[in-house]
């Protein structure tokens, strides 16, 4: 197959032999190619001329790796070096494997993921000093969190459905739109009422690798190497726990409680009321991040990453998605009754 030029000029300056380059799989966001030689092998990860947030996804993912190379080096790959020009960042190849969809880290790969996010989080100044960008979605208030989630569902419709499925399909929107609905409901009252408040303190963020999880991860022999540093930057730390404990390709079966006493052990206050209600909020959110092929251009891009399938089986594979998602994520809801019964009723 042709490569892209950058990848080969970086494979020839690096001195790998061109039969050994190969595409790695990857992301709908950049493309990661493969090269070695005799003595060390590398990834280069190119980020696409036709995406408008290109080069600011290679200085966030950028500044992230740098700001890790000080404060936990041994959980990312090795950066290499920078090609500004050809949009390339140059890392060093980790050998180990990925997570399969659906399986759930082990023990000790959750306790990765802590002590890494513990690490991150340890000197905010140094952090600083690094990182200036915000996260993917980093919002403050609660109430940005629903106004996102209405925009994405006015985008979506089932008119581009195949017809066996379209019923299915129009129903399944109606629950989202009801569902959003109520939640709005719910969100304005627990705010009016100060209930909760809407805003958190800036200097409450925390610094988080966004989409963070271990269908991110490339597991080793004695250590999890996380990776895909894109949308990283500032974020809400209730936001990052709820965003792990939710994450649909590896569930990590632990409730909301146990991961943010495990992200920040310091902090007494976090599991409240008011990250029970975003709980509720970001799990609408990632429903209707499943459901992504009812947005028409979304399933247009699915369609076209995944070459190889049509669009009925990819209706298919995402309808069990959402299935699956729902269970397990049932089950993070549930976990919340004890503390905030009247927020997840039985």
């Amino acid at each position: 197959m042709p490569y892209p030029e950058a990848c080969i000029y970086w494979a020839q300056r690096l001195g790998a032999n061109p039969d050994s380059l190969a595409q790695l799989a990857g992301g709908m966001n950049s493309l990661l190619y493969k090269c070695s030689s005799l003595e060390a092998s590398w990834v280069v990860k190119q980020y696409p001329q036709s995406s408008s947030d290109a080069s600011k996804r290679m200085q966030a993912e950028l500044d992230f790796l740098i700001y890790c190379s000080v404060a936990s080096p041994l959980n990312v790959a090795e950066l290499v070096q920078v090609d500004y020009a050809r949009r390339c960042l140059i890392l060093k190849y980790i050998n180990g494997s990925s997570c399969p969809e659906g399986v759930s880290p082990s023990i000790s790969q959750l306790k990765d993921a802590f002590k890494f996010f513990r690490d991150l989080n340890e000197n905010k100044d140094l952090a600083k000093e690094h990182v200036s960008a915000n996260a993917k979605d980093s919002f403050v208030a609660l109430l940005s969190h629903v106004e996102l989630i209405e925009s994405r569902i006015s985008m979506m419709s089932t008119d581009h459905i195949e017809s066996g499925r379209r019923i299915f399909a129009s129903s399944l929107l109606d629950q989202i739109k009801t569902h959003s609905y109520n939640v709005k409901i719910m969100v304005d009252k627990e705010i009016n009422d100060g209930s909760v408040s809407d805003l958190i303190d800036l200097n409450d963020l925390c610094i988080s690798p966004s989409d963070f999880g271990f269908h991110n991860a490339t597991i080793t022999a004695d250590k999890t190497i996380f990776i895909d540093f894109e949308f990283s930057g500032w974020d809400d730390p209730a936001k990052t726990c709820i965003d792990f404990v939710l994450q649909p390709r590896n569930p990590v079966n632990i409730s909301l409680a146990s991961a943010c006493s495990s992200f920040f052990p310091d902090v007494k206050n976090l599991y409240s009321r008011r990250t029970a209600l975003l709980l509720k909020i970001l799990d609408l959110k990632w429903k209707i991040i499943i459901l992504g092929l009812f947005n028409r251009e979304r399933c247009q891009s699915l369609l076209n990453l995944a070459s190889d399938i049509q669009q009925a089986q990819l209706e298919i594979q995402q309808f069990e998605r959402y299935k699956a998602y729902k269970f397990s994520s049932d089950k993070v809801l549930s976990s919340c009754h004890e503390h905030f019964p009247d927020l997840f009723p039985t």
